[in-house]
């Protein structure tokens, strides 16, 4: 039997929605009426073949969909619309990004779309607030959040409301009392469309991130660097056209996260800020480049929506590329070989305290972490805070000090192919250089203010890695790690 590499980059979103500020990141809305209200489309809509479009060293699945009802915006019914999302499967290389939305053709979904300028649409909060219907135990049509909903890190709003949790409704009343809030004819009250307790189907509610540590995985195999096994460093670059939005550029929060990282006591974990440059991002269907190790700034290709005032919306998303297998632990796990970060337009709005916290969190996917259930630890699903115990835990024990690798660990595989990149725009300023960190599956967190100092003392690791598995070519990864701000939060 012919084996075949696979190749897997795995991200986090950051998605941010106003006010707040995920792995993706984002700041949530305040329910879903305001979601609506800030979307430039919602439809009702069947999803269709999906394809997958390479662009530098990324990739994006493109879902046909047909229009079933337009509940705002200026569609028209049954018109075809492509929806973008990031992350998809190209022969033998799967790009994952936590958070991001899996559509299967032929089901239906209740989506909150904004519009790129070449014409395709992008959920406003990837994962987050998008419904897909299901058959309630009582035979009913309802419409349930998405597993990968999970994966969306929300921050708090900078208003202070808390966020009215997304659940699963009365499809037959939801859409015509959503249609009503967006237009502006009634007040959002959930109590007229949620469905009852009897109603809802097996596996309807969204799953709670489990306690203690939790690490990245697909297929049961887990992500994690072998490079510091063998006294090797992961590096990363910020794109020297800097972020705008924020003091400085953002490179003193890339150098500060990273620090964030290096400053948890007895890891072998050795990550550099190797400066600013050129990431030479193409925004056409060129090869994909997983050797890419870049923090970007500004969203260069459009692909998130832009941010609603005051910091709402989508932050970023940050991912990492594995690539062949090694023994840990008794166990398999993917390679991790290469991270990357790419932030949204205005994620400055943050300010410098939560953008390097979140600039940290997302670097921390990208060293195989996933969101775990301390609600004080920097790796939890809310934003913003700083690393904590668990956090520490969770790094002591997949990058412990002073362990030699594993005998039986399996060698890197040598990629098939050499990815190409194309330069599309030429940096406009420069910026300081540091030392940095990276994540798996796309996902990015902005944070900025001056290195943290790491807290608490040094706990021992409480998680049991999974059961052995090799990775094949059947592997998949649910996605994880985007970032949401609801309106009005910091993070």
């Amino acid at each position: 039997m012919r084996s075949v590499l696979r190749c897997l980059t795995v991200g986090a979103a950051a998605a941010l929605v106003a006010g707040a500020v995920h792995a993706p990141s984002i700041v949530p809305p305040e329910n879903l009426g305001e979601l609506a209200r800030s979307s430039e489309a919602v439809v009702l809509a069947q999803a269709g073949a999906p394809r997958v479009s390479q662009r530098g060293f990324q990739a994006f699945t493109l879902t046909a969909f047909r229009v079933l009802q337009v509940i705002a915006g200026d569609l028209d019914r049954r018109a075809h619309i492509t929806v973008e999302a990031p992350g998809g499967e190209l022969e033998d290389r799967l790009w994952i990004v936590p958070g991001s939305p899996r559509f299967e053709p032929g089901q239906v979904y209740l989506l909150f779309l904004d519009q790129k300028s070449t014409g395709e649409w992008l959920p406003k909060t990837m994962a987050y607030g998008i419904l897909r219907r299901v058959t309630g135990r009582d035979g009913s049509t309802l419409l349930a959040p998405l597993p990968e909903q999970a994966y969306v890190r929300p921050f708090l709003r900078e208003d202070g409301i808390l966020p009215e949790p997304v659940e699963t409704y009365r499809e037959a009343e939801l859409l015509p009392h959503l249609r009503a809030v967006a237009s502006g004819g009634e007040r959002w009250d959930y109590r007229k469309v949620l469905a009852r307790r009897d109603q809802l189907p097996l596996g309807a509610d969204i799953q709670a991130i489990p306690g203690g540590c939790s690490y990245m995985s697909s297929g049961g195999t887990g992500f994690r660097w072998r490079a510091f096994d063998l006294g090797q460093s992961a590096t990363i670059r910020a794109d020297s056209t800097g972020d705008g939005s924020i003091t400085g550029g953002g490179f003193a929060q890339v150098s500060g996260a990273l620090s964030d990282w290096m400053g948890v006591p007895s890891t072998n974990m050795s990550l550099v800020y190797g400066g600013t440059g050129s990431p030479g991002i193409s925004c056409t269907s060129d090869p994909l480049d997983y050797s890419n190790d870049f923090v970007v700034f500004n969203d260069p290709c459009s692909d998130i929506p832009d941010l609603s005032p005051p910091c709402n919306g989508t932050l970023g998303y940050g991912g990492a590329s594995a690539q062949g297998s090694h023994s840990f632990d008794g166990t398999t796990w993917w390679t991790i070989n290469h991270w990357y970060v790419v932030l949204n337009n205005g994620a400055g709005c943050l300010g410098s305290t939560g953008y390097r916290r979140m600039m940290t969190h997302e670097l921390g996917h990208g060293l195989g972490f996933n969101h775990v259930s301390d609600s004080n630890a920097n790796m939890y699903a809310m934003c913003c805070n700083p690393i904590n115990s668990t956090d520490r835990t969770c790094a002591q024990y997949l990058y412990p000090s002073g362990t030699p690798p594993d005998p039986t660990a399996t060698p890197t595989k040598t990629p098939t192919r050499t990815p190409t990149r194309t330069p599309t725009r030429t940096p406009t300023s420069g910026g300081p250089t540091s030392t940095p960190t990276a994540t798996r599956t796309p996902t990015l967190t902005p944070t900025r203010t001056p290195s943290p100092t790491p807290d608490g003392a040094t706990p021992t690791p409480t998680r049991t890695p999974p059961p052995p598995h090799r990775p094949d070519r059947s592997v998949h990864v649910p996605a994880h790690g985007a970032h949401l701000r609801p309106a009005g939060a910091v993070h």
